[in-house]
């Protein structure tokens, strides 16, 4: 392209310019090339000054021209970018933010203009200045809309600086830019966004939230039936992130759970919704929450169906033994609403393969109690029967077939080494083998020549099935040695 004799020479300056700093870079260990670029840095500085000020003055100018001006500020911002404290002191000491602030006042409602100069005025001063800005223009709706992109584009570049930027004043700006402009998606959607991800890390910004009354707009906000689904989406993760702790809550319990109650009606097909949803509500009640969602939607129906679905996910998710209401006391409950979950949907594949491996997890936790409690040990046998019988019963369905047996492994692991240190066998090892194996055979068994590791019973009818399945074939032979011990994968080997 063809570039005009003025913008030719100009052009030429930036190589030279470009072609000594390329030079310093190849000779920056030679101390001679040190020295003379050490002299160099006043007369660097100056033209860097030169151009500044030229920036500005172009903008004082022309202050009536946004177009204008988005093309000088986003040329300002190229000086700065990169910069870590020079080019910056340079722009400030000549003016840059009086000229920045005095131009976005002159234009509130240039989106574009207002953007480029939200994002000049971060690189210079940080989010203190763009809260500042912000402040004054929440009244424009475009200068609204753009400061929160900034401050999105912001925050996601420099987390941790936002992490040390007090709570209160960000929430504060949030939730009124929010309230200003309840019809436009976006101002909603992206503040919701902002704080959602604020609330994830910072407790104060979750106690800054409910001290601002929160909670009262945002449960208005979820109440509304003329809210778009991505609205309720990212008003719902909000929730979640709010329900961690430091909100206050315990005190919203009850009109937290008629707004999840309300999603499961109507966005039943949404899996991110149900996700954030049932989240919310294991925040705030624990591990019972998940098994009263369990129960209540344990009705035929495909809606049912991914509550169910997206439910039993969740329930994956526990880390047993570590607090909210995970502990011994629930592990009945949750398997027996899993397989109730389960029966009622059983003609759903993906119910029975997330039920599947939710009974591997909590089955492989309560085999592991079995030295502090029985009933630990009942649920684990209760686990592994329903496993071995799903496993009998859609032995032709390879996914689910692999589900189960993975299952049943992560039962056979909780139960521990197989009579290792002269420990007695589990019950739950015993009875899994008892359902996997046609003689029941006892782990001090070892297998013969004639029956082979796997016997002829449950565990061989799988291999049998799924013949030219060398990834089944596998995790058949992986399940047989947790069953019987690492000793029964030698002997078969030799």
């Amino acid at each position: 392209m063809a570039v005009p004799e003025q913008d030719q020479e100009v052009l030429d300056l930036f190589n030279s310019v470009h072609g000594l700093h390329k030079a310093y870079w190849r000779g920056a260990r030679d101390p001679a090339t040190s020295r003379t670029v050490l002299r160099l840095r006043q007369g660097l500085a100056n033209v860097v000054s030169l151009g500044v000020s030229s920036i500005l003055q172009d903008m004082q100018s022309n202050h009536a021209d946004p177009q204008g001006l988005t093309t000088a500020v986003s040329l300002l911002r190229a000086v700065i970018k990169d910069s870590n404290c020079t080019a910056k002191t340079i722009v400030q000491q000549a003016g840059g933010v009086d000229v920045l602030v005095h131009s976005i006042g002159q234009h509130p409602t240039s989106e574009v203009f207002l953007a480029e100069a939200f994002a000049a005025l971060d690189e210079l001063h940080g989010f203190p200045a763009l809260l500042q800005a912000f402040d004054k223009l929440i009244k424009s709706a475009a200068g609204t809309r753009a400061a929160l992109q900034i401050f999105r584009t912001s925050a996601k570049a420099r987390w941790h600086d936002m992490q040390e930027t007090p709570a209160e004043p960000m929430v504060r700006i949030l939730i009124l830019a929010m309230q200003a402009y309840p019809d436009d998606d976006h101002i909603v959607s992206a503040g919701m966004q902002l704080l959602g991800d604020l609330a994830a890390d910072r407790p104060e910004v979750r106690t800054a939230f409910a001290k601002l009354a929160g909670w009262d707009w945002l449960i208005k906000l979820l109440n509304s039936p003329s809210q778009v689904a991505d609205l309720q989406y990212h008003g719902v993760r909000l929730l979640s992130q709010l329900c961690k702790g430091g909100s206050f809550a315990e005190a919203q319990a009850a009109r937290v759970n008629a707004v999840v109650e309300k999603i499961f009606q109507t966005h039943a097909n949404d899996g991110r919704m149900l996700y954030w949803g049932l989240w919310a509500v294991q925040q705030l009640h624990g591990v019972s929450s998940l098994v009263a969602t369990l129960r209540a939607h344990s009705v035929a129906g495909k809606d049912k169906a991914n509550v169910i679905a997206t439910t039993l996910r969740s329930l994956a998710c526990i880390s047993w033994g570590q607090g909210d209401g995970a502990g011994p006391e629930v592990v009945p409950q949750v398997i027996d609403a899993v397989l109730k979950a389960m029966e009622a949907h059983h003609d759903i594949q993906e119910v029975l393969v997330e039920g599947a491996y939710v009974l591997g997890i909590t089955g492989s936790y309560a085999a592991s109690l079995h030295s502090v409690s029985p009933s630990g040990v009942d649920g684990a046998i209760v686990a592994s029967s329903a496993l071995t019988a799903l496993l009998r019963n859609r032995i032709s369905q390879p996914q689910l077939t692999r589900t189960v047996m993975e299952a049943l492994a992560e039962v056979l692991q909780g139960c521990g080494d197989p009579g290792s240190n002269g420990q007695s066998v589990s019950r739950v090892r015993v009875h899994i083998c008892e359902g996997l194996f046609a003689t029941g055979r006892m782990l001090e068994e070892r297998p013969t020549m004639e029956s082979g590791l796997i016997g002829a019973g449950l565990l061989s009818k799988v291999a049998a099935e799924h013949e030219s399945n060398t990834s089944l074939q596998g995790i058949v032979m992986w399940l047989a040695g947790l069953a019987l011990g690492s000793g029964a994968i030698v002997s078969e080997m030799e």
